[in-house]
């Protein structure tokens, strides 16, 4: 008997050890601040925490700058935030609470200076990728900071602040740059910190579709620009979505994704580890009903919203921690009467978030399309009207897409005889300037981060359609769009093209028509990835590649870092 009992007391043993490492306790990683870092304040924690163990995820993070003192607690995998904290030396943690029940903590040990100044926190090293984050903050402890500026080059500053603290990402081409963080402080005093950075590129990782029959989201992995089901033949990993997706924005941290019904916006974490979408701050009704535009400013810190039946423009202040959503405020682009809607049609910002653009058109086909724009307000997100960039489409019956590319904006219109984009150039100060040769024989649906191309998609009118993508290279001097170049997809049509952060992989949603019976059935959604050269001319890399949506197309694409 005893020896009975001993031998399973051994099997228990061994069977609670075994189980012990199989579950995997959570990672917490933390970017900034470096342990043993000597800074200013406030200093600037951004931490991610990953449970390899738990497939509920990460409940919460928090900040404990001393044993039992709480500075900052936020739901969810990531911590993006500043802590203020008195000069001195600091054994602060980051913890992290699985949904399984298990905890992590990660020591980091800081002193914080009392020397008027910036500290620079991102970028950590001298070589990094584009999108470039930046954090900084800035201190004067005897008159306090009035703000904050990102300078890329000498008079250009994309990014300004009224803060002692900044936190954004800069769109930048390839190459090197010696940029400067600024600071104000309310004395009269100017604090500067030198940023010598080489920028890179790098492929996006992951790419997400809407799907309109499972009212699911669908996941692929993305390497070096090739799209993988991570699933093989089987259909690709979905989640679950509590109304039919209609549109998708992603942020450029790749953290968060926003998948928009015509009801609600519902924020997803993005597990950037295994790109699984994990809801953390719950769902936000809409201010109107029945999306048409979304854009997710290029900084990080907004999200816009259009509507059909409404005027309006919607703005909303991204929590960089959790992702949540906060509406600040609408605008209107356009007016409404008992019979007539003059609203926005669709929505871009340029490439430094500054600025925000409306094409404009009314549902009885006159007057004729309008371009309008927004000036961004870097510390709430309320836009303010831009006279000097409220534009008139002479001819138009109707606007479509509108798309930035570099320094230049163009609008996809049609008259009654054809289709035309009409070009500007953006001032520094967001006013348009029509590109001389503007109307240009084209549809555009993208526009490259760079300046150097947009694109198009279509089809000839054969059944089965044989579909084409359209590259326009663009004029550096003069943002004219050249000849179109046409790139055969065969019987694939791609609705939703995206350029992934890099500039060298755009990807497509889009259906199969090589099955198709006219009038019969609804071809089978798919995806797909090209390689682009410097003209925008794409080499086919993936696809197409099932969607998980055996009877429609993805309602929306999106790509994350």
């Amino acid at each position: 008997m005893r020896k009975h009992i001993a031998t399973t007391f051994i099997h228990f043993a061994l069977l609670f050890s075994t189980s012990l490492a199989l579950y995997a306790a959570p990672v917490v990683t933390v970017i900034s601040p470096k342990t043993g870092s000597n800074i200013g304040s406030p200093i600037y924690y951004e931490a991610d925490a990953t449970s390899s163990g738990c497939t509920k995820g990460i409940s919460a993070m928090r900040i404990y700058t001393s044993p039992g003192v709480a500075a900052f607690t936020t739901n969810g995998g990531h911590i993006e935030t500043f802590v203020k904290l008195s000069p001195g030396t600091y054994n602060t943690v980051v913890q992290a609470w699985d949904n399984c029940g298990a905890v992590a903590k990660t020591p980091v040990k800081i002193v914080v200076s009392v020397t008027a100044g910036v500290t620079v926190f991102l970028p950590s090293g001298a070589s990094n990728t584009t999108p470039l984050h930046i954090a900084a903050s800035a201190q004067n402890p005897a008159c306090g900071i009035s703000a904050m500026r990102i300078y890329t080059a000498p008079g250009v500053a994309p990014y300004t602040i009224n803060s002692n603290q900044l936190d954004a990402f800069v769109t930048l081409s390839p190459g090197n740059y010696n940029l400067v963080a600024q600071a104000w402080d309310k004395c009269g005093h100017v604090y500067k910190a030198s940023i010598a950075e080489s920028v890179g590129t790098a492929s996006d990782k992951y790419l997400y579709t809407a799907n309109n029959s499972f009212n699911t989201v669908s996941k692929f992995v993305i390497t070096n620009g090739a799209l993988k089901n991570p699933n093989g033949s089987q259909p690709p990993p979905q989640f679950p979505m509590p109304e039919l997706p209609s549109l998708l924005g992603a942020d450029p941290s790749g953290h968060f994704l926003y998948v928009l019904s015509d009801a609600h916006i519902f924020p997803f974490q993005v597990d950037r580890s295994t790109g699984n979408l994990f809801s953390v701050a719950g769902s936000l009704a809409l201010t109107g009903k029945g999306l048409n535009g979304v854009s997710v400013d290029p900084a990080g810190h907004f999200l816009y919203l259009s509507y059909f039946g409404s005027s309006d423009i919607a703005s909303y202040q991204i929590n960089r921690s959790s992702g949540a959503l906060t509406l600040v405020g609408t605008v209107p682009a356009g007016s409404s009467t008992a019979n007539t809607i003059i609203g926005p049609t669709a929505l871009t910002t340029d490439v430094t978030g500054q600025f925000v653009y409306a094409s404009v058109a009314s549902n009885t086909l006159a007057p004729p399309a309008q371009v309008q724009g927004f000036k961004v307000d870097s510390n709430t997100g309320k836009l303010q009207s831009l006279s000097g960039a409220t534009k008139t489409i002479s001819g138009s019956e109707s606007a479509g897409t509108i798309v930035t590319s570099g320094k230049y904006l163009y609008v996809d219109y049609s008259t009654s005889q054809s289709s035309l984009v009409q070009g500007y150039t953006i001032a520094s100060n967001g006013s348009l300037t029509a590109i001389s040769g503007s109307p240009f024989q084209a549809n555009v649906s993208m526009g490259d981060w760079f300046g150097r191309f947009a694109l198009s998609s279509g089809a000839d009118n054969n059944f089965p359609p044989d579909g084409f993508l359209s590259t326009y290279k663009i004029v550096p001097a003069t943002g004219a769009l050249g000849a179109p170049t046409e790139t055969p997809t065969g019987h694939d049509i791609y609705f939703q093209l995206v350029e992934d952060h890099s500039g060298q992989f755009v990807y497509g949603g889009g259906e199969d028509c090589s099955g198709c019976t006219e009038g019969t059935n609804f071809p089978p959604g798919v995806v797909a990835s090209w390689r682009v050269d410097s003209s925008g001319k794409p080499t086919s890399l993936s696809g197409p590649i099932s969607s998980g949506d055996p009877n429609w197309p993805p309602n929306a694409i999106a790509v994350t870092r």
